[in-house]
């Protein structure tokens, strides 16, 4: 049985209108009542509800259209997910749409046409409009590196989804990449953008926002958020006709039927008097936004996926354990800033400053008996959170302690502090955080003491790692007579990452992608 009944959809295709169309129906000739479950999002909900209603009565139609509004990343996760799949989305965006695909395959959405389109700019809000940022035209990336106060929300938003992806499209230099990691680490811990931006609060950010939403933004706002279009242009939410697949499909009556009134005249004028933009007719005036406004082309899988997985990496706090090489070799010099101690110290005391602060830190040294006989490692400070400044005081004192343990001129016992190190960090794993262990050396293992053989220390390392409670360790080899593949083959045992710096600049720059990508797999 179809949804509308035989003859009442044949009339609907023919144009005799939906009223009428229907008017000859009623349960008792239909049997029963079809559910067709949709989702969209907030703002194109009341689209969905006009076409609904103009598709008549479902007592007499025989369809119950059941629209459930919620933001698409929602939706997409639940079809991802293969959990309360509804029978038609309306997505905003082909990242999402792409982001089932990756999951479930090509043949898990059929994507019908698309039925409006919003340009994605950035609204600024009445106390910020003198911010120099506001003011001109600033690329994606200043955009987003903390000039302007800026609030995203990328599990909830996808104009803020597309703001992080569209910033990561423009990044030209290894420059770029660390001033987009340091963007993303410090907006990902803002405030998150609201349902309704409270444009006269005095703390009030810029927030990406499409067109429609700027529109109904400051329907309510005594003073209006102006849109700030980037130099590049704007990205762009799409908003398209999606079928899942299921078990158990809609009747195709159905959902044809509410496609068809969805792209029908009265629907499209709605759409664009509501401040979405719909093919073949003008733009919505007096928005703000330019109605010949340049468009930033929408990322390829590949790009979308990149930025999106560097913006998850970064969005979870820290919890790490640096141990520091204080053997006699850290006082070589280097020139132009002083001892390899003071490059690794330096390295420490910075980390306390620009991770998030919600992270936690602690710090070993280690050199040969740095703890009495057979205990090459001393444990300075245990991990604690950084946003508490005892511990943050603790850790900086346990740091200043680093040079005049090289003064012992010591051996290198690497290998039984790593183990330590590792076997600590693993029996405290704490699963609210990316936990890792952070090794800076100048040298090989050299313990005239005895101590664990690399073939030992890989079995042991082997034994501990727990991919379900992932410890990874992050290697640095600061030059000397360090063995930068042997660090790296250490590292690949627990899937970490493994750096070589010499030099200040270069351990940011190993900090900062260290950082961005504690989640991947390097082996």
């Amino acid at each position: 049985m179809l949804a509308l009944g035989a003859l009442g959809f044949v009339k609907y295709l023919t144009g005799r209108g939906t009223e009428d169309a229907t008017a000859d129906a009623s349960p008792k000739a239909c049997g029963k009542t079809t559910s067709v479950k949709v989702a969209t999002t907030p703002e194109f909900n009341g689209q969905v509800e006009a076409a609904v209603r103009a598709l008549g009565d479902p007592a007499k139609t025989c369809t119950k259209y059941d629209v459930t509004s919620e933001p698409a990343s929602q939706t997409s996760a639940s079809i991802q997910q293969n959990s309360n799949v509804p029978d038609v989305w309306i997505a905003d965006s082909p990242m999402l749409i792409d982001q089932v695909t990756a999951v479930r395959g090509q043949a898990a959405v059929t994507v019908g046409p698309t039925l409006a389109s919003s340009p994605v700019v950035v609204a600024v809000p009445p106390r910020l409009k003198t911010n120099p940022m506001a003011t001109g035209h600033p690329s994606w990336v200043k955009v987003i590196d903390g000039t302007l106060p800026l609030a995203v929300d990328s599990t909830k938003s996808t104009a803020s989804l597309v703001a992080i992806t569209t910033a990561s499209q423009f990044v030209a230099t290894p420059a770029d990449k660390q001033s987009l990691v340091q963007s993303f680490v410090g907006l990902s811990r803002t405030p998150p953008t609201a349902a309704a931006v409270d444009l006269t609060a005095k703390d009030s950010r810029a927030v990406p926002v499409s067109e429609q939403q700027l529109v109904e933004l400051n329907k309510k706002a005594s003073e209006p958020a102006t849109a700030l279009v980037p130099s590049e242009g704007a990205g762009q939410l799409v908003y398209s006709w999606v079928v899942p697949a299921k078990s158990q499909t809609a009747p195709t009556a159905a959902l044809e039927a509410l496609q068809q009134q969805l792209v029908s005249p009265t629907i499209k004028k709605s759409l664009t008097d509501a401040g979405f933009r719909v093919t073949g007719l003008s733009a919505p005036a007096g928005t703000g936004v330019p109605a010949d406004v340049k468009l930033v082309a929408t990322p390829s899988k590949d790009q979308a996926t990149d930025a999106q997985k560097l913006w998850t990496n970064v969005r979870k706090d820290s919890r790490m354990l640096i141990v520091l090489d204080a053997s006699g070799s850290m006082t070589t010099p280097v020139p132009g800033v002083g001892k390899r101690v003071d490059i690794a110290v330096g390295f420490s005391l910075k980390s306390f400053d620009t991770m998030p602060q919600g992270s936690e830190v602690g710090l070993w040294a280690f050199s040969t008996d740095l703890n009495g006989k057979g205990t090459d490692y001393k444990k300075l400070a245990d991990p604690a959170r950084l946003d508490v400044k005892a511990n943050k005081d603790k850790l900086r004192a346990a740091a200043g302690q680093v040079p005049d343990l090289v003064k012992r001129n010591g051996d290198t016992g690497l290998y039984d502090s790593i183990a330590a190190a590792y076997e600590q960090m693993s029996i405290t794993y704490d699963p609210n955080y990316v936990n890792s262990v952070i090794v800076m050396t100048d040298g090989k293992n050299d313990d005239p003491g005895g101590g664990l053989t690399l073939a030992q220390l890989t079995s042991k390392l082997r034994g501990l790692y727990d991919p379900k409670k992932p410890v990874k360790i992050i290697t640095i080899a600061m030059g000397g007579d360090s063995d930068p593949k042997e660090l790296q083959q250490l590292a690949q045992l627990t899937r970490g990452l493994s750096y070589v710096a010499k030099t200040p600049a270069e351990m940011k720059s190993v900090f900062l992608d260290a950082y961005a990508h504690r989640h991947d797999s390097s082996g």
